[in-house]
């Protein structure tokens, strides 16, 4: 049985220092030879995750009778993807929305807008792998942080939809949704049209645009789909 937790809940991680304005550029001129670049790129293995310990928020937070707590929005963004089963107390790292919350959603606030390359959702892995669909993940800058009185959850469509599920599937272990052109925004958001929402981890792979100035340049690409430096 749940228990109704505060409408929202915020976990605080520690935010990037890799981030430099540059003083020549526009922040336009520099998302849009960024965005040019990552489009020819080819790999994108040493892009970091981005959502990485940074605050996260949720419609609504179940609290388990098994190990007496509960399963926060931050266990998403903690960097831990595997736990033993069953859930154990010492070694929790599952959000889990309350079961009585129809349309749960979390939210990742990336700490400034980034430019996105790639996202990994990966479910729950002890059980209950079925219950992941039907999901929309929406990318941009639309602040998503508070659930009271339905307070953000209408304000979800604000942002981009970058990503739905298909009807009738489910995420058995992990997904990795990928973007031939980088999706731009601050806030991440996971949603699903029914209960129960629960995932081990979220990750986003990319970049800060404020530290596009610090990437190479790439404006063109050669027919083998390789970068070529400007």
């Amino acid at each position: 049985m749940a228990r109704r937790k505060a409408a929202s809940s915020c976990w605080r991680g520690e935010p990037s220092t890799s981030s430099a304005v540059m003083p020549v550029i526009s922040l336009p001129l520099l998302l849009l030879a960024t965005l040019m670049m990552a489009t020819c790129a080819t790999g994108d293995d040493d892009l970091p995750n981005l959502a990485l310990r940074q605050a996260t928020y949720a419609s609504s937070v179940n609290w388990t009778w098994e190990v007496s707590t509960y399963l926060y929005p931050g266990y998403a963004v903690d960097g831990v993807t595997e736990y033993p089963s069953p859930l154990h107390a010492s070694t929790l790292s599952l959000f889990h929305s309350e079961a009585s919350d129809p349309t749960p959603w979390i939210s990742v606030d990336l700490g400034a807008v980034a430019l996105v390359k790639r996202v990994v959702i990966i479910n729950r892995r002890d059980c209950c792998q079925d219950r992941l669909r039907n999901a929309e993940l929406r990318i941009g800058n639309v602040s998503i942080t508070n659930a009271a009185g339905g307070g953000d959850t209408r304000n979800i469509t604000g942002n981009p939809l970058v990503w739905q599920q298909d009807a009738g599937t489910y995420i058995n272990a992990s997904a990795t949704i990928p973007f031939d052109t980088p999706k731009v925004g601050r806030w991440v958001t996971l949603q699903i049209k029914q209960p129960t929402l629960q995932i081990t981890e979220i990750q986003v792979f990319g970049y800060y645009a404020a530290s596009a100035g610090q990437q190479r340049l790439y404006i063109r690409c050669n027919s083998s789909g390789r970068r070529r430096p400007r």
